[in-house]
């Protein structure tokens, strides 16, 4: 998994290019590779297996293949396919991504950036002007009003 609070930069000059000779289902598959690195430069490494891919995306090993295949073939990525010396059995590919080529950058993480969130209201201090409530606290509200008037 990639570090927290890493960007992935698009230079829409030179990606836009890159995207529509690859197609969409590619570049994403390429956006989640260059994110998985653990590194950041203009080439990066990474293990990855297309079945993996396909669970983390929603889409099929046959998807995610073929994908690979056109990025490949655009020259973004090489693949160096691996197998246990001892059972023969494959091991999950290892792709190298020019992803300067693609037009992307990986920024590095950066520590606790404040972002501004939800802000929560307390009940207790809210008054009626600036108190939110649920929609399961309206509900209950309406009934009691609903069973006040039934009396």
């Amino acid at each position: 998994m990639s570090p927290e609070g890493r960007r992935l930069i698009v230079d829409l000059d030179v990606a836009s290019s890159v995207r529509a000779e690859v197609g969409p289902a590619a570049w994403v598959v390429l956006e989640v590779l260059a994110g998985r690195s653990s590194l950041s430069g203009p080439v990066v490494e990474i293990e990855a297996g297309t079945r993996e891919l396909g669970a983390s995306l929603g889409l099929s090993k046959d998807t995610v293949a073929r994908s690979l295949r056109a990025l490949i073939g655009a020259g973004v990525v090489t693949r160096s396919d691996g197998r246990c010396g001892r059972t023969g059995q494959f091991t999950p590919s290892m792709y190298v991504l020019d992803i300067a080529a693609a037009g992307l950058t990986i920024e590095p993480g950066r520590h606790e950036e404040h972002r501004p969130g939800p802000r929560r209201i307390d009940r207790d201090m809210a008054t009626s002007d600036t108190a939110v409530s649920s929609p399961a606290a309206r509900s209950s509200e309406s009934s009691m009003t609903q069973l006040s008037l039934l009396a």
